[in-house]
């Protein structure tokens, strides 16, 4: 019993010499800087480039900061519900965060923008990161699912699913190949990306884990959380491989040096220590903090590390004179990611696509027999149907090999929303290569709902003729009948109502009727409703170049009482929900102009407009213009010809008229928002 006390004392008082001895050979880590936040800091990472530091805290931004000097650079924040982790692209140009709003964002770092979100999640995700190469993002969180990205479109390649509660932390293995995840269920599992089985899972913990982190070789995982321990396991099947005791207490934040010889760590006493793995000791214990420590990293030159903490302060410290060498990169054994080409579309014929009905048929052709393993991608997620209360993959329809040895595959989809974005994955036997097609996007239309709740509203403002003789030795009337009679036809075909407006009398097309008209059916029509105005005429410039249509009541020796502000007219559209049509016909001209006016051109009245209406959702504007008189009427009516349906789809849209009249006119364009089909031709049963 003595005999084994003394035992017991000796391998003590050696184990504190060599504490002490290991200890005294280094300096004490200095602090570089020190940089004092307005809320608790959550995480505080190195960029893969050494340059920049993230920090992300309470006040749900991310600051971006020099490493070196603490200067900060950038702040994100999309204003959304605040992020709870971060982390780095391998190039240090992207920012990967989870958010409590469910989602996944990409933060274009040169921009200080978020680039993409991430939608999938049913919980608040928790923690991310990139693999290798930085092609796809990792994501879990509260609702228990681990998420694989594709980073370059968002597409949802892969998901695992193991673990029974919070996935707290997960990362990439250096080699791309395996991903390892622990959380809220005491278990660390490992994962096998390109198989997507579960390598193994080990009870890691009798508390719930906070944090794991691949050491840069790859061989190993280091562990920590509510228990006061850190936990170093054999990366290949998860035996214990050595336990870091020290700290007194939760451990949430570690992070290997870039050459594997260290660790460091920060939790609940307060406590950033450094520890020598080979030995198993706290060489470091470094002081400052005044409330737990939520945050820890080495950069990854091993020169730097940084703490952030409950506190609100991120401190940078000096571990330059440690001599660290950073591993060279592990070989990239991630899967190589084949030219897009290989996989092309045959069906539908045009990228972007439209349909007009809700199912369509999908036909792709994979160029490359080496190819087998495909998934099909409908908005970001693998294509799925419910049968039985069940969710399944859907199947394609046929799959052939053409006689040039190609695999085309074909599928029926379900378009479920107005903009829909298909991709298609393949991959080769052994794993070892894949290839993502180019994104096919389609458009639906709903025609049966337009005809059901969408009201055309045509207002013609053209002029008979001009009182005055001056105006009216110029002028040429332009006739309307044939386009109305046109559009009528849209009745019970493409619109519910289609009313065409044309007044004629002096009144009604005074400046302050026409203004009043303009506003009655802007605000009575609807969003759904089509609000067009056609315009042909006489416009003139003053000398301080506002551009002004001529009402027919206009004198010439005194005219300004009589001028209608295109400026006035085009700010009136911004009252309607509607879509909102502009066609002006800037062809008419005089031999002679009232004194302090002139001519206005098609590029001054096209701006003039645009200047009211330019960033107005939902609108079309076309002034068009020639050497000669033009009727805009028959034009108009011409432009919806089934001759100018490109798409042989039976519809005229804003781009097919825009298309017929630059082939014969000087057309000015603009077209902003969703689309819509302007006209429908006889379809033949």
């Amino acid at each position: 019993m003595l005999k084994g006390k003394v035992h017991f004392y000796l391998q003590l008082i050696i184990y504190v010499t060599l504490t002490s001895i290991a200890t005294s050979a280094y300096s004490q880590i200095p602090l570089k800087y020190l940089k004092e936040h307005d809320k608790a800091i959550i995480t505080t990472i190195f960029s893969p480039d050494n340059k920049s530091i993230a920090c992300l805290t309470a006040d749900k931004t991310i600051k971006i900061y020099n490493s070196e000097t603490g200067e900060l650079s950038k702040i994100l924040d999309d204003k959304g519900e605040g992020d709870v982790t971060i982390a780095f692209s391998p190039d240090s140009k992207y920012l990967v965060s989870g958010s409590w709003d469910k989602s996944v964002k990409i933060w274009d770092l040169e921009k200080g923008k978020l680039l993409r979100k991430l939608i999938g999640h049913t919980e608040a995700t928790r923690s991310v990161c990139f693999n290798n190469d930085g092609k796809f993002i990792a994501s879990a969180g509260w609702g228990d699912i681990i998420k694989i990205w594709y980073a370059p479109t968002g597409v949802n390649l892969k998901n695992f699913k193991g673990h029974n509660q919070c996935v707290r932390s997960i990362s990439f293995s250096p080699n791309g190949l395996f991903i390892a995840s622990c959380g809220y269920d005491l278990q660390l599992k490992v994962w096998n990306l390109a198989i997507g089985n579960e390598v193994f899972s080990v009870k890691a913990a009798d508390f719930p884990i906070e944090c794991l982190k691949y050491s840069p070789d790859g061989k190993y995982i280091a562990t920590s959380g509510i228990e006061n321990s850190i936990k170093i396991w054999d990366a290949t099947n998860g035996s214990l491989y050595k336990i870091l005791k020290g700290h007194t207490d939760a451990v949430y934040s570690l992070a290997f040096s870039p050459d594997g010889k260290y660790l460091v760590s920060g939790g609940g006493d307060n406590i950033v220590k450094v520890w020598q793995i080979d030995k198993g000791i706290a060489i470091f214990d470094l002081k400052g903090h005044s409330l737990g420590i939520r945050s820890v990293d080495f950069s990854a030159n091993g020169k730097l590390i940084v703490s952030g903490a409950i506190d609100k302060a991120m401190r940078v410290w000096d571990a330059s004179f440690l001599g660290i060498i950073p591993l060279q990169n592990p070989q990239n054994l991630t899967s190589n990611l084949k030219n897009e080409n290989i996989i092309s579309w045959n069906e539908p014929n045009d990228n972007p696509s439209l349909s007009f009905t809700r199912r369509t048929t999908v036909v792709a052709q994979i160029n490359d027999m080496s190819f087998k393993n495909i998934q099909f991608f409908l908005n970001k997620t693998e294509y799925t149907k419910y049968s039985n209360n069940n969710s399944e993959v859907v199947k394609p329809t046929s799959v052939k090999i053409t006689q040039d040895k190609k695999t085309e595959v074909s599928y029926d989809v379900y378009l479920d929303y107005p903009d829909n974005e298909i991709q298609l994955f393949a991959e080769s036997f052994d794993h070892t290569s894949y290839v993502f097609s180019k994104p096919l996007s389609i458009k639906f239309f709903d025609l049966a709902e337009q005809l059901k709740t969408t009201n055309f509203k045509s207002l013609i403002i053209s002029p008979e003729k001009y009182e005055d003789k001056k105006f009216n030795a110029d002028f040429e009337r332009d006739n309307p009948e044939k386009f109305k009679g046109i559009i009528k036809t849209q009745e019970n075909k493409l619109y519910n109502t289609v009313s065409n407006i044309y007044p004629k009398s002096n009144i009604e097309l005074s400046r302050k009727g026409i203004l009043n008209t303009i506003d009655s059916l802007a605000l009575a029509s609807k969003k759904q409703d089509v609000f067009s105005i056609s315009i042909s005429g006489i416009f003139i410039k003053n000398t301080e170049n506002k551009i002004f249509f001529v009402s027919p009541d206009a004198d010439f020796k005194d005219s300004d009482s009589s001028l209608l502000n295109i400026e006035t007219l085009s700010n009136y559209l911004n009252k309607t929900a509607a879509f909102c049509i502009l066609f002006i016909n800037a062809s008419q001209s005089l031999k002679q102009y009232p004194e302090g006016y002139s001519a206005a051109s098609d590029n001054e009245i096209y701006n003039s407009v645009l200047k009211k209406i330019g960033s107005k959702k939902d609108c079309a504007v076309y002034v068009i213009s020639a050497t000669e008189h033009l009727q805009l009427f028959d034009i108009l009516a011409n432009s919806l010809h089934p001759l100018n349906d490109l798409d042989n789809n039976n519809i005229i849209d804003f781009k097919e008229i825009i298309t017929f009249l630059k082939k014969l006119y000087k057309v000015q364009f603009k077209y902003n928002g969703r689309y819509f089909p302007f006209f429908i031709n006889n379809v033949s049963n």
